[in-house]
């Protein structure tokens, strides 16, 4: 529950009249049993179900009633617990808690304290090993070495470690630090339908019991343990003849945090380098693309408007025509030259967006430049996703793209914004012959194609932004153009 959140370890509301209100799930592994059988009880009754001894709940409600009466803002006692007929020592820590609903008046926190010199010992050598994870080059190589940890830090007898592709909604194996044999064989686990995802989905760990005839092959396990890894990857660990203890936990647990700080450092270095590269391509784009050319287009007017004073009026029209056309191609490559500096003066900005704003915008400023074309937008009254900000800038170059390739004689562009929980995806149809070949290799390769011909820089463009906004577009061409634009839901950790 959220009022334990911050409990490190067991967690326990109680109430005046020494009667548990409330308990986190930590709590099933230090008393073996669910939270549902210990809720309800006072402390006493733990004694009774033969959880606890009487000198240690004596003391219990000692440090409870001191808290309770005021004497002290903090008491801490050794209390020693009898679960499944085990003898363990834990440390309770009470401390006030304002009153909810329930009546709960103080928090109490149990922390394993049955050999504090192995508990160092470990918890030392975990933070040896994210050394050794921040020293990683590569999301894989952190995801290796957290396997790697699980099994020589922690030594359970079965560890991996799974990748979650948000596009199949598979969690894959990446690694394994087992003892166990055959572990490689296992196949990928569907993120909606196995336990392995639910720690996942809810951001928790999980804890299973693996009985006979169990559906993911796990027989050879007593317990299997699931931590999330952040929002895209996964730490499964497995016990034999014996169940996790809190310190199981709490460890796995650290390793996990530890992981995901890792991951997101060489995600951010990752995506600094890439930004580097990208943005030196850009001002080549700027010095050597543009630049020529806008000369080309600049020599074009120049000449023709040489000849018109040597022409008769029949010739005439025909070179300010050419005129024309060179100055809108010098007007349209100044516009994407704007566009680019704004993206290259603010190359990794992402935040929440209003999408349908940005595209009601986008669909009006290009209504504008294409009178005689028909926008039909369908999109909800508002649609809140992280995406970069220069996303309306993409969404015009495919719009303007679209308004270009449309039939000339329908002119028709349908616009569609949808929404589920794990996406938001932004479709624009075209009736038109399709964008050509050419332009949509823009979208396969990187700036050369641009560099080289100057060619399908809108598309660029929109390549750029789209990588940047965690997104992905598919192209279908098989009857006009059909754009479809997908930003997931989720968040950047652990890709």
């Amino acid at each position: 529950m959220s009022t334990l959140d911050g409990v490190s370890g067991a967690g326990l509301l109680v109430d005046a009249e020494y009667r548990i209100r409330g308990a986190n799930e930590r709590c099933v592994v230090v008393f073996e049993e669910s939270v549902s059988e210990i809720r309800g009880n006072d402390l006493g009754t733990l004694r009774e179900m033969g959880l606890c001894d009487r000198p240690s709940v004596r003391r219990w409600e000692c440090a409870v009633g001191r808290v309770l009466n005021g004497e002290v803002s903090e008491a801490t006692e050794r209390v020693t617990l009898h679960p499944d007929g085990d003898t363990r020592q834990y440390e309770v820590t009470v401390r006030p808690f304002e009153a909810d609903r329930a009546g709960a008046k103080v928090r109490c926190a149990l922390r394993s304290v049955d050999d504090d010199s192995a508990y160092d010992e470990t918890l030392r050598a975990l933070h040896g090993s994210t050394r050794r994870l921040l020293a990683a080059d590569t999301v894989e190589q952190v995801l290796e070495r957290t396997a790697e940890a699980a099994n020589e830090v922690l030594g359970f007898p079965g560890t991996a470690v799974r990748r979650y592709d948000p596009s199949t909604q598979l969690l894959h194996h990446v690694s394994f630090g087992s003892r166990i044999e055959d572990l490689e064989d296992r196949p990928p686990y569907h993120v909606e339908e196995s336990p392995h995802g639910r720690a996942l989905t809810r951001r928790e760990t999980v804890i299973d019991e693996i009985g006979d005839d169990d559906p993911y092959d796990r027989e050879v396990f007593t317990q299997t343990m699931y931590v999330p890894i952040g929002s895209r990857a996964l730490l499964s660990v497995g016990t034999i003849d014996r169940s996790f203890d809190e310190s199981d936990v709490q460890f796995a647990e650290i390793l996990a945090e530890n992981a995901t700080a890792a991951v997101q450092t060489v995600t951010t270095a990752e995506r600094l380098r890439r930004e580097q590269e990208h943005l030196e391509l850009l001002r080549q784009i700027l010095t050597r693309v543009l630049r020529h050319n806008i000369r080309n287009d600049m020599n074009v007017i120049e000449s023709n408007a040489e000849l018109i004073d040597e022409l008769t009026r029949e010739e005439i029209t025909e070179h300010v025509e050419r005129i024309c056309a060179s100055v809108d191609s010098v007007t349209s490559l100044s516009e994407k030259a704007r566009e680019i500096e704004q993206i290259a003066d603010d190359p990794d900005q992402s935040e929440e967006v209003d999408l349908s704003a940005i595209v009601e915008s986008a669909v009006a400023r290009v209504s504008r430049a294409y009178p005689d074309a028909t926008i039909e937008t369908t999109a909800p009254d508002q649609c809140r996703i992280a995406a970069h900000r220069s996303l309306g800038v993409a969404l015009r170059n495919l719009l303007e793209n679209a308004c270009e390739h449309a039939d000339t004689e329908r002119s028709t562009v349908e616009v569609v914004v949808a929404e589920t929980d794990a996406a938001v995806t932004i479709s624009i149809c075209d009736d038109g012959p399709g964008i050509p070949d050419s332009e949509l290799e823009i979208l396969e390769r990187e700036g050369e194609t641009a560099l080289q011909h100057g060619s399908g820089l809108g598309l660029w463009v929109v390549k750029w932004v789209i990588e940047r906004s965690d997104a992905s577009i598919e192209f279908d061409t098989t009857d006009g153009t059909c754009v479809e634009v997908r930003l997931e839901r989720t968040g950047s950790d652990g890709r």
